[in-house]
This record gives structure tokens, C-alpha cells and sequence, in this order.
């Protein structure tokens, strides 16, 4: 398991395939992946062969007033 805060790094071995959960904190929402191989909102599975970004995007609810 990893928790990142605004960004992170972590070192494994070529060919580690890696489930990424985005989890929003109370305030957001998650709003989806930026990488080639993820798409949409679910877990993003990424199998390392070399460095690897992985972008997740989150977008803070809006308060009422």
C-alpha cells in the first residue's frame, strides 16, 4: 500500500504490476486518471517495465451558501 499526499514515488521491480485506488478526501471528488493505459474513474492497474507516471485528478466539492 501507498499513500500519497500531493505526490509521491515508490521503487519496484520491472515488470511489477501495480492496482493504483484513488481514495477523494472529504471535500472532493475524484475525477479520473492521466495516463495512457487509465481510463475513467475506477482502479487504474499498471504493469511497471519502466519509470511511470501516474496522474490522479480530484476536484473539490463546491460549498452551498
Amino acid at each position: 500500500g501507498v499513500s500519497c499526499g500531493p505526490d509521491c514515488s515508490e521503487r519496484y521491480s520491472s515488470g511489477t504490476t501495480v492496482t493504483l485506488t484513488a481514495t477523494p478526501a472529504a471535500d472532493s471528488t475524484f475525477a479520473g486518471w492521466k495516463v495512457g493505459s487509465c481510463r475513467g474513474k475506477g482502479s487504474c492497474t499498471v504493469t511497471l517495465m519502466a519509470d511511470t507516471s501516474v496522474t490522479a485528478s480530484f476536484k473539490r466539492n463546491r460549498q452551498g451558501h
